[in-house]
């Protein structure tokens, strides 16, 4: 299990979106409120970034989906493996399973 730190903005039972980087590449994962579901999804969108720095991710959440260069499918929440304050690492794990998962 390969551990990477986050940066999170929102949190719901689990961050409402969240940067990390692994292997010299940034990922967001990504989700917003649904009107129709009266809730949060249970999947992230996931996105690779422009490596963005993190005072740019920060002053940017309101937009950040769209500094995304590149959309690479969802995962669910539930798949995700955050350390126990689900706040500052995530496992890589989900990361790698996606990026062979796409086409």
């Amino acid at each position: 299990m390969t551990q990477a730190n986050i940066t999170y903005s929102g949190f719901h039972d689990a961050p409402l979106a969240f940067v990390v980087w692994h292997e010299g590449n940034q990922y967001l994962f990504w989700r917003v409120f649904d009107d129709v579901l009266d809730d949060y999804p249970d999947t992230y969108k996931v996105f690779s970034l422009p490596g963005l720095p993190t005072d740019e991710i920060e002053k940017s959440w309101q937009h950040i989906e769209e500094l995304a260069t590149t959309y690479l499918g969802k995962v669910l929440v539930g798949d995700v493996s955050f350390d126990p304050s689900k706040r500052q690492e995530v496992d890589t794990a989900i990361i790698e399973r996606l990026l062979k998962e796409k086409p």
